[in-house]
């Protein structure tokens, strides 16, 4: 397939030398064309033909050099009335063929002219009726128009042939700079294709069409480099998730595996055992069924966001996760504030639930027995916020930002010690994105650890977020 540069290179020769033919061909003919009324206008100048002397006379040669003052290249024939030849000078080559208007020219003027062709040479002619009755024929040769139409053509044809040697060279070397952007915005295609996803391709006017293109080519590769970007660390998470998941399932599934081991090499013989083995079987199922659940809840948040919603009052939410940690915990004290009045947001109860819940489960598996926490609940004019705070290690900013990552832990193996899976935190996060809500996260090393969950207040704002959003939560140092 031929280039582009080709194609507007022979394209734009072809209207050149369309409109060097067109402009040729008008001036041959016009040429043409002024050359024979020329000729017209010299045997008009003979004078009324009608009046020459009769025949016997006119077979003189020098009275018809006194009659015809351009005697050279021209040809001259009287006739008797019956249509034999009286005189033809020069009194060489055939009779003139006459017919029509030539034959029977008006009685008080001339025919013609016409052209006619004698002896292979064309002759402009004309007619007339004597005064004794014989015909007279007066033509003048058009040999001299031939050549200078011949030398017209000859001079149009090198002169065009110039033209469109000298155009096309123009037109080569305005192409070649025009559209040398495009050949540079396809070397960038094709290195971007080769996976160089950060070249870029240089603008010099955006206004033009070219530079058009280029801007958008521009902002098509930053967004497809973005997105590149954004799928690799996608798959990056979900390589980490897969394997986080199946070490942390492979856990329980290992200790029941154990346990029913045990159990057939003979502890189903001894009671103690038997009731050990049971027990220890029981509680790694039910941390297994845990994970699950927990893996699941997430699969649908990422899948879908909450559908059911209702006026959820944050306060009793709040109220009633407090009471239950202090249920688990009677050692550690749970200070709790809230207005005097329900706080109500558009939210699912049970989710709401789930993620003050992990937010008290996270400081009682994350901190010391008996450290001092706080749960607060407040509003403004458009949000409300439960802030979930402890008195604890706290952490560094470099793992506070990753605290909401599903299976991370900023301590591993205490974490699993008290039955923490790392996805606690990772659940509140989701719930709280999927009912448009924001997680800001407040630490430093010693200073403690708080966590507060912001959402639209009913009637205000209640539109669902995105719940494909990956966005961190908001950290900051105390």
């Amino acid at each position: 397939m031929k280039s582009l540069r080709t194609r507007i290179l022979v394209g734009g020769l072809l209207v050149v030398a369309m409109a060097l033919g067109a402009v040729g061909i008008a001036t041959y003919v016009l040429t043409e064309r002024s050359l024979e009324q020329r000729v017209d206008r010299e045997l008009a100048s003979i004078g009324p033909m009608r009046a020459f002397p009769g025949p016997r006379v006119l077979a003189q040669a020098d009275e018809i050099q006194r009659g015809v003052p351009f005697l050279e290249n021209s040809l001259i024939e009287i006739r008797a009335p019956d249509g034999s030849v009286v005189a033809r000078l020069p009194d060489s080559g055939a009779p003139v063929e006459i017919r029509g208007s030539l034959a029977n020219p008006p009685a008080n003027g001339q025919a013609g002219p016409v052209t006619i062709s004698r002896g292979g040479q064309a002759f402009r002619v004309v007619s007339a009726r004597a005064d004794s009755g014989e015909l007279i024929i007066v033509g003048r040769s058009l040999a001299a128009n031939e050549a200078t139409l011949r030398e017209l053509l000859y001079v149009e044809l090198l002169v065009g042939a110039i033209a469109v040697i000298a155009v096309s060279l123009l037109l080569w070397l305005i192409i070649r700079r025009e559209t040398a952007p495009l050949e540079h915005i396809a070397d960038t295609a094709d290195a971007i294709s080769a996976g160089n996803l950060s070249d870029r391709v240089d603008i010099d006017d955006a206004r033009t069409e070219v530079g058009r293109v280029g801007h958008s080519l521009n902002a098509m590769l930053g967004r497809i480099e973005v997105a590149v970007d954004e799928r690799r660390k996608s798959e990056e998470r979900l390589r980490d998730f897969v394997a986080d998941a199946s070490h942390e399932l492979r856990t329980p599934l290992t200790s029941i595996r154990g346990y029913a081991d045990l159990f057939f090499r003979g502890a189903r013989n001894d009671p103690a055992d038997l009731e050990v083995a049971m027990t220890r079987i029981h509680v790694e199922a039910i941390r297994l069924g845990g994970l699950v659940d927990d893996l699941l809840l997430l699969a649908r948040l990422d899948r879908e966001p909450v559908t059911r919603r209702d006026d959820v009052d944050l306060v009793a939410i709040a109220r009633d996760a407090v009471r239950d940690a202090r249920a688990a915990e009677p050692d550690r004290e749970i200070a709790f504030d809230a207005p005097g009045h329900p706080v109500v947001i558009v939210a699912d109860h049970g989710g709401m639930q789930q993620a003050v819940s992990n937010l008290l489960a996270n400081v009682r598996v994350h901190t010391p027995s008996g450290t001092r926490c706080w749960v607060n609940v407040g509003i403004d004019a458009t949000t409300a916020r439960i802030e979930v705070r402890d008195a604890g290690p706290g952490m560094a900013a470099a793992s506070a930002e990753r605290v909401f990552e599903r299976f991370f832990r900023s301590d591993p193996s205490r974490a699993r010690d008290r039955g923490g899976s790392g996805l606690g935190l990772a659940i509140v996060h989701a719930i709280t994105e999927a009912h448009g809500g924001q997680v800001d996260v407040a630490t430093a090393p010693g200073d403690g650890f708080a966590v507060t969950l912001t959402f639209p207040r009913a009637g205000v704002n209640s539109a669902p977020a995105d719940t494909t959003s990956s966005a961190p939560a908001k950290v900051s140092a105390r």
